[in-house]
């Protein structure tokens, strides 16, 4: 965007309402799609367990002369009811206010990290170069290529490491 002589913070502003769209679009077309796949999986749990019970446990004895337990539905059901009793239990009116207080700073921590991260890094990117030049002063003259160097050798490294992160997970 330099070459269009756009002021840097334009350029930066331009680039994170980019991010903002992508996420928003992302995020109103996968919604849709998850809620429907959790519907999906909720209706065909007990089949899956037919199929397991009828299929898949008889084959798993046949091919590897094993003796397993079938999966019922009901003890499956009871244990997990048990497991959601026991560790979230709903005791008292104070257990049920702390529970409360306790989502709601969680809430708030995530809120807070939404909105902070990207400021930091608006902040970061348009005063990039400036603190560079700063941090660079603060370099003794006599190790300065030195470290310069070493810093130029590590910023190529962890920007070909991040680049091959992102391809991994644009793969993925």
């Amino acid at each position: 965007m330099a070459k269009y002589n756009m002021p840097r913070w334009l350029t930066i502003s331009l680039v994170f309402i980019g991010i903002i769209v992508a996420v928003g679009v992302g995020t109103w077309y996968l919604a849709p799609l998850l809620w429907e796949q959790i519907g999906y999986a909720s209706k065909n749990i007990p089949e899956v367990l037919r199929w397991f019970n009828h299929t898949a446990i008889p084959w798993v004895e046949k091919s590897f002369n094993l003796t397993l337990d079938r999966v019922n539905n009901d003890e499956l059901t009871n244990a997990v009811m048990d497991y959601l009793q026991t560790n979230y239990s709903v005791d008292s009116a104070q257990s049920i206010v702390y529970r409360i207080a306790q989502s709601g700073l969680s809430i708030m921590h995530t809120g807070g990290l939404l909105l902070l991260i990207p400021v930091i890094a608006f902040y970061f990117l348009l005063d990039w170069n400036n603190m560079i030049w700063r941090l660079q002063l603060l370099i003794p003259r006599q190790i300065e290529p030195t470290v310069v160097s070493i810093a130029k050798e590590c910023h190529a490294v962890l920007g070909a490491f991040v680049k091959g992160q992102l391809l991994v997970m644009l793969l993925l």
